[in-house]
């Protein structure tokens, strides 16, 4: 059955958030513990400090008041089940017989070359930049016949096998993913023994530094596969004490095949959830943006209406000064004043915009343009 969506009110998850610990509330909302402490600081919802559940119940604080919110205003959150890519099984008996008694591929071939010279490091295993094949020399014909066995099946699937100069490694392309397969070959570790020289060293100075660790080639192999979004399946196999990696490539194969259709799954998922982030994102924006036009709006009405006001006062105090006495008793300069009150009235009047004249200098006196 599909696990449906949940959705909760701001007052619903503070409540839920203080009623037990993250870690057991996110898995039932479908997120981590990290992923509810950031949705809950977006939100502006307040949540238990570090060793709140440690305490006695009686010792522990309350829960406080759902506080009010900063900036964009979020009602409800929907906490949406993450979807589980479908990855069609692949049967074992579709697989073509796999033996390793098969010529040499010349992709394999070169790179057996890459290891000729090649000096084995502290560990015991040879080592090349070339390709991801890291095993002693007696391990190296295993790990050849392996790669060799792998890139031959994949070819009679049908598949395109190839060389990255890239990754420096052989990039099995199933359905256009691209799997990468490596092979290792782990070292046991032992006391130090000193060897005779470093001996004589010893007791030749008193005191010698010598590692404290020898390490040997353990004879056995691991296989890994590598690529873009292999978590959560199986992506190595090892050998063990009743079955080698020779024994499970039909499991290795299978595998393989079964990682490409799990990246090419996740893929889609991850497109999906990039599109429904995309989607809230512009959604959010035009919320935003529309609360910010609402305000400019608003402050626009409420500076005509104060120009209203200021308008029709300079207009009622005109006329009371001019009501007042004769108007031809009135100097020159308040006469002026009077006139440009009217001009000044009328810039203020929203249904009437007038551009207020500026003063300017003339014959060392100011006077209206």
């Amino acid at each position: 059955m599909t696990p449906e969506a949940i959705t909760l009110t701001r007052q619903e998850l503070l409540d839920l958030v203080w009623s037990k610990p993250m870690s057991e509330l996110a898995p039932t909302l479908y997120v981590t513990d990290v992923g509810l402490a950031k949705i809950c600081k977006r939100l502006g919802i307040p949540r238990p400090k570090s060793g709140h559940w440690l305490k006695a119940a009686q010792h522990r604080p309350k829960q406080p008041a759902l506080p009010a919110q900063m900036g964009v205003q979020y009602t409800s959150i929907t906490f949406n089940p993450k979807p589980d890519p479908t990855i069609p099984e692949i049967a074992t008996t579709d697989l073509p017989k796999i033996s390793t008694k098969k010529t040499i591929h010349p992709l394999v071939r070169d790179c057996k070359k890459y290891f000729v010279g090649s000096r084995p490091n502290e560990y015991g295993r040879l080592m090349t930049a070339r390709i991801d094949v890291q095993v002693s020399r007696t391990g190296l014909p295993r790990a050849i016949s392996l790669l060799n066995t792998i890139v031959h099946t994949m070819i009679e699937l049908g598949h395109h096998v190839h060389y990255s100069t890239k990754r420096n490694a052989i990039e099995l392309c199933i359905d256009g993913e691209e799997i990468r397969v490596s092979l290792f070959e782990p070292a046991t570790r032992s006391t130090h023994v000193l060897t005779k020289k470093e001996q004589q060293q010893k007791v030749k100075y008193g005191s010698l530094w010598a590692p404290r660790w020898d390490y040997a080639p353990s004879g056995t192999l691991e296989l890994n596969l590598h690529g873009r979004r292999l978590y959560g399946i199986q992506t190595q196999w090892k050998d063990g004490k009743k079955a080698m990696l020779e024994d499970r490539l039909p499991q290795i194969v299978h595998g393989i095949l079964k990682a490409a259709d799990f990246s090419k799954a996740r893929l889609r998922e991850v497109q999906a959830q990039e599109h429904a982030r995309l989607k809230a994102k512009r959604r959010r924006e035009l919320e935003e943006r529309a609360a910010r036009l609402t305000e400019e709006r608003i402050a626009q009405i409420e500076s005509m209406v104060i120009g209203r006001h200021r308008a029709k006062d300079i207009r009622d105090c005109m006329s009371a000064i001019i009501a007042g006495g004769n108007h031809h008793n009135h100097s020159a300069s308040k006469r002026r004043l009077v006139r440009w009150a009217e001009q000044l009235a009328k810039h203020y009047d929203p249904s009437d915009p007038f551009e207020l004249p500026r003063y300017k200098q003339k014959n060392h006196h100011w006077s209206l343009s």
